[in-house]
């Protein structure tokens, strides 16, 4: 799996409310890469993806 494809793992499990934990765990990422990927994509532990678009719009 490259960047990318983790990136986007991380993302879409974050979006289904996955854990820290649980998205380290499967995508082999640090917690911190998890929480920098978060803040990169302007998403925190309550903010979905779908309401940043809503809230874009």
């Amino acid at each position: 799996m490259d960047k990318k494809q983790k990136e986007a793992l991380v993302l879409a499990m974050l979006e289904k409310g996955e854990s820290y934990r649980s998205i380290a765990q499967i995508a082999k990422v640090s917690p911190n890469t998890i929480k920098m990927l978060a803040n990169r994509a302007g998403l925190d532990e309550t903010t979905s993806i779908s309401s940043r678009v809503f809230e874009l719009v």
